[in-house]
């Protein structure tokens, strides 16, 4: 017999596709209030986040009537028509995040526009709404999250230690961090400072989050019709054993996991590297919205191209030419004739004749560039 399934099952099983554990529950809520034009976000965790999980932002927030709604799944304000699907602009965009989450756990909102008095505080326990309330609230929003999976017990089971979720839930944070150098980002556990970036530019940043390695990053900028790319790449010699934490690639400003980019970066790379070496990479691509789709996974981290060929040519062009660029010998520069006045714009102006001084011999031209290949990175 066929039954329509009741709504607490139906939250559960889209709450099994979107929380896979407290790493996706930080992506959903950061991602959100970056979609609210957030310009600081705290994430404070306890127990790896499976005790609590808490976003604090200073965003748009919500009204009362949007704070009850945003409950309900596919309630979001980031679509309006079918037309819409094929041009998304922002990070989240189904709708099923929120309640995804409060049928797993046990959820607070509080949250404030600016131009409100007072904000709203939302609780739901098990996604089953508790109240709610009008309440005191810097504008923004703060999303309080206990005791994740408390009703699923079999998914808290494959939950790993406290010590690996925390690193994903980092992982998640540094993500942001790495492709929004403008945001002001925090992260805590259990009381103790995990990650702070101040907004800085983005060489500033990059060996805050990746290391000191990557104070030399190459910086790469270049715009061809509707595609630009910017980042920084390690230069040639400058490579890691693994691939875990070395590609932070970027679609419009979401993280990826794509395999036509992966696939450039090998060929950009693969005369420079040793084989089953990986070069520590940071860029975002950025194109037509209709160009991409993003909906192709309830994680939103794979993408489809509709035009993948001319994607990995334009990268492949863009990273080997960054490459080639460094790998380059410097050109050397002439010395000015002997008594020459250099001029403000820093020509040569016309030398004197010279009274009976014998010309210079030459010196030997500079050597080339030597290209530095080893099974070890550098460590300074």
């Amino acid at each position: 017999m066929i039954r329509i399934l009741e709504d607490h099952v139906v939250n559960r099983i889209a709450a099994g596709e979107v929380v896979e554990r407290p790493a996706s529950v930080v992506k959903e809520l950061v991602e959100n209030s970056l979609d609210a034009g957030a310009r600081r976000v705290q994430v404070a965790l306890r127990a790896g986040g499976t005790s609590l999980i808490q976003v604090t932002d200073d965003g748009a927030g919500m009204s009362r009537a949007d704070a009850a709604l945003c409950l309900e799944r596919h309630a979001t304000s980031k679509l309006r028509t079918f037309e819409d699907l094929d041009q998304i602009g922002t990070l989240g965009f189904r709708g099923e995040a929120i309640p995804s989450i409060a049928s797993v756990s046990e959820l607070e909102l509080l949250t404030r526009t600016r131009d409100a008095e007072l904000g709203t505080r939302v609780e739901v326990h098990g996604g089953v709404l508790r109240g709610v309330s009008p309440a005191g609230a810097p504008a923004g929003t703060r999303v309080t999250v206990r005791n994740l999976f408390f009703n699923v017990p079999a998914r808290r089971r494959f939950l790993r230690t406290v010590g690996t979720e925390l690193a994903h839930c980092h992982e998640a944070v540094l993500r942001e961090a790495l492709a929004r150098p403008w945001l002001d980002i925090e992260l805590t556990h259990d009381g103790r400072p995990l990650l702070q970036a101040a907004p800085a530019s983005a060489r500033e940043r990059a060996p805050l989050l990746l290391g000191p390695e990557a104070a030399g990053l190459l910086e790469v900028e270049l715009e061809e019709g509707p595609l630009c790319v910017r980042g920084l790449v390690s230069p040639p010699g400058v490579h890691r054993g693994g691939s875990q934490g070395s590609l932070y690639l970027y679609v419009n400003g979401r993280y990826v996991k794509d395999a036509v980019l992966r696939r450039a970066i090998a060929e950009a790379w693969e005369p420079w590297i040793p084989r089953g070496r990986h070069p520590l990479v940071v860029l975002d691509l950025q194109m037509p919205t209709q160009e991409v789709d993003c909906n192709v996974h309830p994680a939103k981290v794979e993408v489809r191209f509709q035009h993948p060929r001319e994607v990995h040519r334009f990268l492949v062009d863009a990273l080997g030419g960054a490459l080639a660029r460094a790998a380059r010998p410097p050109t050397p520069i002439a010395a000015p004739p002997l008594g020459a006045q250099l001029l403000l714009d820093g020509s040569a102006a016309p030398a004197p004749r010279p009274r009976a001084v014998a010309a210079p011999d030459e010196g030997p031209p500079p050597a080339a560039l030597r290209a530095v290949w080893g099974d070890d990175p550098p460590t300074g």
